[in-house]
């Protein structure tokens, strides 16, 4: 548990000289675990140990991204490894609202053409609901450990709303 200490205070260190936040830094697990060795009479001993920790971070300057994984890595040789990086938008409020509105837009038209199409009027809104937020292009992008800069592309995230509306047809 010592070297893994040493290996958390040394990433700290680096993560905290390129400019992380301490809120920006979460350890999201820690585990100890015994490592086991094949005795001749085909026993199980514990011959020791085995410490792990992993951490998420948030880099808020998406141009320093790659400047700070290369820095870790530098820091980690091969005593750590980098699983990925995820990009996302810091307040997807604005972007949720917007997709909001469209996809009441969309039902309220949809609605409409229907109450045509069977020779009614689209009456007044008996309910509305909306379903769960889905951000399809969040994905997470595997890191190679032996690049010092790493050049990333954050592409696209989309904010993605399903609204369900119930119309009277008169």
């Amino acid at each position: 548990m010592a070297a893994q200490s040493t290996g958390a205070e040394t990433l700290l260190a680096v993560l905290h000289k390129q400019g992380i936040a301490d809120r920006d830094i979460r350890t999201d697990s820690l585990s100890l675990a015994p490592v086991y060795t094949q005795t001749k009479d085909g026993e199980s001993k514990v011959t020791g140990y085995q410490a792990g920790q992993s951490f998420s971070v948030k880099v808020r300057d998406i141009d320093r991204t790659g400047q700070v994984i290369g820095a870790v890595n530098d820091a980690a040789g091969s005593t750590g490894r980098i699983n990925g990086v995820v990009f996302d938008v810091a307040d997807p409020s604005a972007l949720r609202a917007k997709a909001r509105e469209a996809a009441y837009r969309d039902a309220y038209d949809k609605a409409s053409q229907h109450a045509r199409l069977s020779g009614h009027r689209l009456g007044r809104l008996v309910s509305l609901s909306e379903g769960e937020s889905v951000r399809p292009g969040l994905g997470a992008a595997p890191v190679p450990a032996d690049e010092p800069g790493v050049p990333l592309a954050p592409g696209e995230i989309e904010e993605q709303v399903t609204v369900s509306a119930v119309y009277e047809l008169i």
